[in-house]
C-alpha cells in the first residue's frame, strides 16, 4: 500500500468515528508520528496531504524540520529535558508532555525571554505508576493554581498515560457447543 492510500485509508477510518460518535466532520486531527523514519518519507507524506507530524526527540525533529514546507505543524510528542527547551518553543507548535511544574516554570520562564507562547499538553499518569513520568492526578490537582498563573504558556489540554491493561489468557483450547 502506498503512503497516499495508507493515508486515506487511516483518515476515513478516523471520519467513520466521527460520525459513529457524533462528532463533526474534520474535529479529529491526525498526528502522524514521524520518529525514526528520514526527512524522505516525512515529505512523502506530507505530499499525501498530511500536515501534522509528532517528534520523540528535539535534534531528530530539528533535522527534518526545515526539510518540510512551512506548513508543516510539528509537535514534540517526547519528553523534553531543560536543556532543549529553547529549540522546542522555537521550532514546535505544541508540546506533548509537559510532566512536571519545574519544567513548566522554566518553559514559562524561557517563553517570556523569547516573546514565545507556546501551547502545551500537561503530561498526567492516570495510574500512579512510579515508572511512568507526568503529574500523578492529585499533585496536578494541588499544582493547578500555579501552573494556570503562568502567563506565558497555553495549556491546550492533557495528555494521559493510562495504566498497561493486562490481557487474561484462557489457558486449554476454546470450545464451541455443538448441535446435532
Amino acid at each position: 500500500m502506498s503512503i497516499q492510500q495508507n493515508l486515506e485509508h487511516i483518515l476515513s477510518r478516523i471520519r467513520a468515528a466521527e460520525l459513529r460518535a457524533g462528532r463533526p466532520a474534520g474535529s479529529v486531527r491526525l498526528v502522524a508520528v514521524s520518529k525514526t523514519f528520514p526527512a524522505e518519507d516525512v515529505k512523502a507524506c506530507h505530499d499525501a496531504g498530511q500536515r501534522i507530524f509528532g517528534e520523540n526527540k528535539v535534534q531528530e525533529g530539528l533535522g527534518k524540520i526545515p526539510s518540510l514546507p512551512p506548513d508543516t505543524e510539528w509537535h514534540l510528542i517526547g519528553p523534553l529535558q531543560r536543556n532543549k527547551v529553547r529549540k522546542a518553543l522555537e521550532y514546535f507548535t505544541l508540546i506533548h508532555a509537559v510532566d512536571s511544574l519545574r519544567l513548566a516554570r522554566f518553559m514559562d520562564i524561557v517563553a517570556q525571554e523569547t516573546g514565545k507562547r507556546p501551547r502545551i499538553l500537561l503530561e498526567v499518569n492516570v495510574g500512579n505508576e512510579d515508572s511512568k513520568f507526568g503529574f500523578f492526578p492529585e499533585t496536578l490537582e494541588k499544582e493547578w493554581p500555579e501552573l494556570s498563573s503562568l502567563n506565558h504558556l497555553e495549556i491546550a489540554g492533557l495528555m494521559c498515560i493510562p495504566p498497561r491493561w493486562k490481557i487474561r489468557r484462557r489457558r486449554g483450547p476454546i470450545s464451541a457447543a455443538s448441535g446435532s
